[in-house]
């Protein structure tokens, strides 16, 4: 992760600057000095578990988390009814949520988009496709980086879920 890598390189001595935007400025220095940096756990892989966990019922707590990766990823579960406590360095999912989808101002059915980072990320758009199929509700999520990325939506429509693939890149969930 390059947010991860910059602030390892920050530790060392390193100048730079846009950590967590989409531009970053590098100031070269003399010399760079020694360090220990514990890569914290990777910002998809703990929304998925955190997704799953609110999706399931259960009560879960992960550590290390940096919140400001989640900047992006926390407001799109949360309008899916998924409720997070974001600490310092946790992330926490309380068991037994009802999910239900929260409608965006004047009861407008709300969007779930992917794009660049600091962008709600592409690799999470299936997972929000699963967990809006558990919430009572109606959302479009809008894949924008993939044009195949949604197909695999036949599968679950086949298990019983309510979607209508719009295009490559939209589908409607209710669940």
């Amino acid at each position: 992760h390059i947010q991860d890598l910059c602030r390892f390189l920050v530790s060392l001595g390193a100048e730079i600057e846009g950590i967590g935007s989409n531009v970053l400025r590098i100031q070269g220095v003399d010399r760079l000095g020694g360090g220990t940096y514990r890569i914290g756990p990777e910002h998809i892989e703990a929304a998925s578990f955190a997704a799953l966990a609110a999706v399931t019922g259960g009560d879960l707590t992960i550590e290390d988390v940096e919140p400001d990766d989640l900047i992006s990823i926390v407001p799109a579960f949360r309008k899916l009814g998924i409720a997070f406590e974001v600490g310092e360095t946790t992330l926490r999912v309380p068991p037994g949520q009802a999910l239900g989808v929260v409608d965006d101002l004047g009861g407008q059915i709300p969007k779930i988009e992917s794009g660049i980072w600091p962008a709600f990320p592409a690799d999470l758009t299936s997972i929000a496709v699963v967990a809006a199929t558990q919430a009572k509700g109606t959302v479009l999520v809008f894949e924008k980086m993939f044009e195949s990325r949604l197909f695999f939506v036949d599968k679950l429509v086949s298990m019983g879920a309510r979607i209508i693939l719009c295009d490559p890149h939209r589908a409607v969930i209710t669940g």
